[in-house]
């Protein structure tokens, strides 16, 4: 007879350890550093709109890469109207300084956007593995030809890009 753990979960059939619940409440707590402490007050509001050949583009993800060494890297997504607002964990923006700008419109072969909910999901949606990138290199790539430089105060950076997008390949699971 096995010895028996004092707690013991069951869902579905499967056991779970205690210790891999512990580890999984570490994870989603967040270990990262908190940047906003190390950058008190320096974090400035970064808003703007993505358009492909004047038309807005819902969807996008949008990172902000820093050109210097050791600062964080800012992130957002465009809402319907194209417009993203950068962040990183609990701060609203990015530091001041350069930054490279990378773009990712991501679509399942259907031609549905796969949304920034979806890629934080614990489960992968089979259309996030399908996922195809619908953007140029020029914009999606870290050799990306977008650049931005945020200032102290309020930035609003648009990006006009020129299509069109990407076609999904035909050999492309449906």
């Amino acid at each position: 007879m096995r010895p028996r753990s004092i707690v013991e979960f069951r869902t579905a059939g499967h056991r779970f350890c205690p210790a891999a619940l512990v580890l999984l409440a570490i994870m989603a707590g967040g270990c990262a550093p908190d940047w906003s402490a190390d950058y008190p007050g320096k974090f400035q509001p970064v808003t703007g709109k993505i358009t492909l050949d004047g038309e807005p583009i819902p969807h996008v993800f949008v990172s902000y890469v820093p050109e210097r060494e050791g600062a964080v890297l800012g992130s957002g997504v465009t809402n319907d109207a194209g417009i993203y607002r950068i962040s990183y964990q609990s701060a609203v923006g990015a530091p001041a300084g350069d930054y490279r700008v990378i773009l990712s419109y991501r679509t399942s072969p259907k031609g549905v956007p796969i949304s920034k909910s979806m890629d934080s999901s614990l489960l992968m949606p089979l259309e996030l593995t399908q996922a195809i990138e619908r953007l140029p290199a020029k914009y999606a790539t870290r050799d990306t030809v977008l650049k931005a430089r945020v200032d102290k105060g309020e930035n609003v950076i648009d990006f006009e890009l020129a299509g069109p997008l990407l076609a999904v390949p035909a050999d492309a699971p449906r």
